[in-house]
């Protein structure tokens, strides 16, 4: 899908690509990294609280836990999903898979998103926005 097929759609359907055999330099990270049991899901999370927060000037305590992880979930999906849908609609398939996908953990707004490039010069028999194979975007959702 070309940029200028994208922004019609707007800044959260907008995404870079790289090849498949390209890890991105920081400051990109890689999406697995927010299932794998590390430190990034939690960190974004107490990032989103801290931002809900300030925005309402409270302290990040007074916030409540489950509605920062909410927010952070939602924002995560929305962005990953508004793309897949986008590209549907102009005959491509972006990726699910949590090792093509990756991300700049930024606040405010659409953060930068990878996905990989894929040949977009037929249309996709099949066109799909739930991620295949074990590793799942749900899964810190599924497993809570």
């Amino acid at each position: 899908m070309s940029a200028v097929e994208q922004s019609v759609f707007g800044p959260f359907f907008t995404v870079e690509a790289h090849a498949a055999d390209e890890t991105p330099a920081p400051p990109w990270r890689s999406v697995s990294g927010l299932v794998d049991g590390s430190p990034s899901l939690g960190d974004r999370i107490s990032a989103v609280r801290s931002s809900l927060a300030a925005r309402i000037a409270k302290t990040a305590a007074e916030v409540d836990l489950r509605v920062a992880a909410s927010v952070t979930h939602l924002g995560l999906i929305a962005r990953i999903l508004a793309p897949t849908i986008a590209a549907a609609t102009c005959g491509v398939r972006i990726s699910q898979e949590l090792d093509d996908l990756w991300w700049q953990d930024r606040l405010g707004g659409p953060f930068p998103l990878s996905v990989l490039k894929t040949e977009s010069d037929h249309r996709e028999a099949e066109c799909s926005a739930v991620p295949r194979g074990r590793r799942r975007i749900d899964h810190p959702v599924r497993s809570w």
